[in-house]
């Protein structure tokens, strides 16, 4: 395969403009572009689980901390725990924007097969999703983990120190 701006294509008779003819060795690569699709898919879910229950945990490590008492360590701690929350989560975001350009790849080539044999299964999810909708999401998803930080980061050096 060869790569044709952000487009995988075999060759030119085979990128679903109309002209090329339905050969049968196309069939074996709609399966496998689907099945690696659906792989960038999984990882896209499995990384974000993990980071975001990694956030949650460093979360009521903080708290906890907080509620233990306000010294200079929990301060310094909690402070860390923010830096690596935030890392975290823009570390996430940018692997699940990575897996979703490959993911999207596997399904354009896809729908290219699909004009050639006339298959529906992907077209028509261009009907019902907005192309982009699960990125703002996702962005909005990760502000929220960022404020939640710079609270929980505030918080241990506005409060009180106590000994």
């Amino acid at each position: 395969m060869t790569k044709k701006g952000s487009r995988l294509t075999n060759d030119d008779r085979s990128v679903g403009d109309g002209t090329e003819k339905k050969d049968p060795n196309l069939l074996v690569e709609y399966q496998k572009a689907q099945d690696s699709a659906h792989m960038f898919d999984q990882h896209i879910w499995t990384t974000t689980s993990i980071f975001w229950a990694g956030n949650f945990l460093l979360y009521g490590f903080a708290i906890q901390a907080l509620s233990a008492g306000n010294t200079l360590l929990v301060k310094a701690v909690t402070t860390c725990f923010g830096i690596l929350g935030v890392t975290l989560v823009w570390l996430e975001r940018v692997l699940a924007l990575q897996f979703k350009k490959l993911s999207d790849a596997k399904y354009d080539r896809c729908k290219q097969i699909e004009r050639i044999f006339g298959f529906r299964q992907h077209l028509l999810t261009e009907k019902v999703h907005k192309p982009g909708s699960q990125r703002r999401m996702y962005l909005w998803i990760t502000i929220a983990f960022t404020a939640a930080w710079v609270i929980v980061t505030c918080l241990a050096w506005l409060l009180p120190v106590r000994s």
